[in-house]
């Protein structure tokens, strides 16, 4: 009797200890995962209840983070996979370092964009307007440089808004356009734009997705969607 009892203290404090070292072990194999699928390092944050449940592969929520993320042609500063009641296979992920889901629940994508990088995507895809800045403010996105009409350099200042188009892309809506400070119409915008729309493509991430909040915060663009299956 006192053997059996030895045996049952010692298989509760190895459950115990499963229980404590699972998380950390399951974490460091969806690192090591993602950074097969994306090429770069992620952090994780994962959670069950009971916490036993994570030697099954089964979470309540599974949380992803990684940084610099290619997205076709602009590169996300931030972009976070939230995953909700998922199971993934648990062999594969700690012998192979595979990331395979079984169950992939919900999973919604926030990508950050940074207003330096979003300059930078802005003269890609508009060779002229190299040397021109983008500022993002919570109301609005500015577009300003010198813009070249009728061999005359003024100054240019394009504002507006995104929004989110065909799922998968975000495009530029011009509200006002201003030359040397005066008011001017609308169109003349495309002359700084030379006919070219200045949107952003997502179709090349790493998970197909739809777009659902489009949002401008100081110095940053947040885009919210839902992972397509």
């Amino acid at each position: 009797m006192k053997k059996l009892g030895i045996a049952l203290l010692v298989l509760v404090i190895l459950v115990v200890a499963a229980g404590f070292a699972a998380p950390h072990l399951i974490s460091r194999g969806i690192e090591l995962g993602f950074d097969r699928i994306l090429g770069v390092s992620a952090a994780v944050d994962l959670e069950a209840y009971p916490s036993l449940r994570l030697l099954l592969g089964r979470f309540d929520s599974l949380t992803i983070v990684t940084n610099d993320v290619p997205l076709g042609g602009i590169v996300a500063r931030e972009y976070r996979v939230a995953l909700e009641h998922v199971s993934v296979n648990l062999r594969k992920l700690l012998f192979n370092q595979e990331l395979e889901f079984i169950e992939p629940g919900e999973m919604y994508i926030t990508i950050v964009i940074s207003e330096a990088e979003l300059t930078r995507y802005l003269w890609a895809q508009i060779p002229l307007l190299e040397g021109w800045q983008v500022l993002i403010n919570p109301d609005e996105l500015l577009v300003s440089g010198k813009a070249d009409i009728l061999n005359a350099q003024l100054d240019a200042e394009i504002r507006g808004g995104l929004s989110a188009v065909e799922g998968d892309k975000v495009h530029f809506e011009v509200r006002t356009v201003e030359l040397q400070g005066i008011s001017v119409p609308v169109a003349l915008a495309n002359l700084a734009f030379m006919g070219s729309e200045f949107y952003i493509d997502l179709s090349e991430a790493p998970v197909p997705l739809e777009l659902s909040e489009v949002r401008l915060e100081a110095g940053q663009l947040v885009l919210v969607a839902r992972a397509l299956e």
